[in-house]
């Protein structure tokens, strides 16, 4: 659960000016690098994502499990890392998910109707959520306070795993999706039980940040920043709790509210 290592951070000088006292002055600052890393799954190339270089493998294991490209960590028979580059071996045919996941890449990335990634995820099994967790307003207060004292690097999104009020996991980088692939990833090498589980996050909610959470289980997820309506259309048909502009003592439930109030609304 550490933070962004220095050795990922390049140095750079900004002039920070203030417009209300009309004075300027040259500093340095600490800024995030962004890196390819490639993603080769069964010997061919997947994907490369932009991502800072800590935790590597638990981007890996979130993103591939995440996307369901895979279904479990047991899945994988053999993961390698060097440099700027993962190999990743299956002990199953990963053939029909990869064409599923590039499919829906291909919706969420441009412009599909908001009802065509749950039809198309119907094609081999749409994510349903099954939790009994409950926990009160404050507990999401609390969580995304840590959250926010966590995250200290400039340009960087932040994500966090809560369980039973304690944070698990928590990941910065330049991709909100890839923080969320990484505190996913880091809850899975750890055998955390994620059907009761709180994601926490710095970016907004849209269809495919939901579902990597619905196909790990996770229950709730609470935001600083907005949804986008496939987030909210998502959450409702896969059993996600979505709560967001989480600021201050407030908050918008969007799905599943039942979760977080004890009584009705």
């Amino acid at each position: 659960m550490d933070a962004i290592a220095s050795h990922e951070m390049e140095k750079v000088n900004v002039v920070r000016v203030n417009i209300k006292t009309e004075t300027k002055e040259l500093e340095e600052q600490l800024i995030a690098k962004d890196t390819p890393i490639s993603i080769h799954l069964n010997g061919r190339h997947l994907v490369t994502i932009l991502s800072t270089m800590d935790k590597v493998k638990e981007l890996v294991i979130g993103f591939l499990i995440g996307e369901g490209i895979l279904q479990s960590k047991e899945e994988i028979t053999e993961l390698q890392i060097k440099e700027q580059k993962a190999n990743v071996q299956t002990n199953v045919d990963v053939e029909t998910r990869i064409k599923l996941y590039q499919t829906t890449k291909l919706i969420t990335t441009s412009c599909g109707s908001v009802d065509t990634l749950p039809r198309l995820l119907d094609r081999v099994g749409k994510p349903k959520v099954i939790s009994r967790i409950r926990i009160s307003p404050q507990l999401i207060l609390q969580a995304i306070n840590e959250l926010n004292r966590r995250c200290v690097t400039s340009g960087m999104h932040g994500a966090a795993i809560f369980h039973d009020g304690k944070m698990v996991s928590f990941a910065e980088d330049v991709g909100r999706h890839n923080a969320v692939d990484k505190v996913i990833g880091e809850a899975l090498l750890l055998n955390v039980g994620l059907s009761q589980c709180i994601l926490t996050s710095t970016g907004r909610q849209t269809g495919d940040m939901v579902l990597k959470c619905a196909r790990v289980g996770i229950p709730i997820i609470a935001s600083i920043m907005g949804p986008l309506y496939s987030g909210i259309y998502v959450a409702e048909k896969v059993g996600v709790t979505l709560t967001c502009l989480v600021r201050g003592q407030r908050m918008n439930i969007y799905t599943r509210p039942e979760r977080i109030l004890q009584e009705n609304v």
